[in-house]
């Protein structure tokens, strides 16, 4: 089928060339950083928590795929992002996240982010950082734990 293109809309097409996946990606990319953001600077309020940008492509870019797979897709799924130091086995809740309180959940997608300790910063003087106003910096490696939980039989 063809549509002539008015200005200003899409042609049939243009709707259904997959575009709508990378949006969701994006978006759920988006998502998880603002979030980390603000749940690292309300529970640290003086620690920065750095991410490798393609580290959290490739969450998102997973969390999408087991998504489509469920009957609620993104709807029905709640992350926890949760940090982990490599020298400690505790892990740290620092987000939750939820895309549609409406919908029952049918999934959960636990991600646990390894902060790396002998980063190089680590050595540099702890009056230099003071003095030139930086942040305590947690760098995140790029390795991270996904385990998936179906919430339904």
């Amino acid at each position: 089928m063809v549509y002539e293109q008015v200005e200003n809309s899409y042609t049939f097409q243009d709707s259904f060339d997959g575009s709508v996946e990378e949006e969701e990606k994006l978006f759920l990319k988006d998502q998880i950083l603002q979030d980390l953001f603000e749940s690292s600077h309300k529970k640290q309020p003086n620690t920065e928590l750095l991410v490798p940008d393609r580290t959290v492509e490739r969450i998102s870019s997973s969390i999408w795929d087991v998504s489509q797979t469920e009957p609620c897709g993104l709807k029905g799924c709640i992350i926890y992002i949760n940090v982990k130091k490599l020298s400690d086995y505790r892990k740290q809740k620092l987000v939750r996240i939820s895309f549609d309180r409406y919908t029952v959940a049918t999934f959960e997608v636990h991600i646990t982010l390894k902060v790396d300790t002998n980063h190089w910063l680590k050595y540099v003087p702890e009056f230099l950082m003071n003095w030139t106003n930086s942040k305590n910096a947690l760098f995140v490696q790029e390795e991270y734990e996904l385990q998936i939980k179906k919430l339904f039989r």
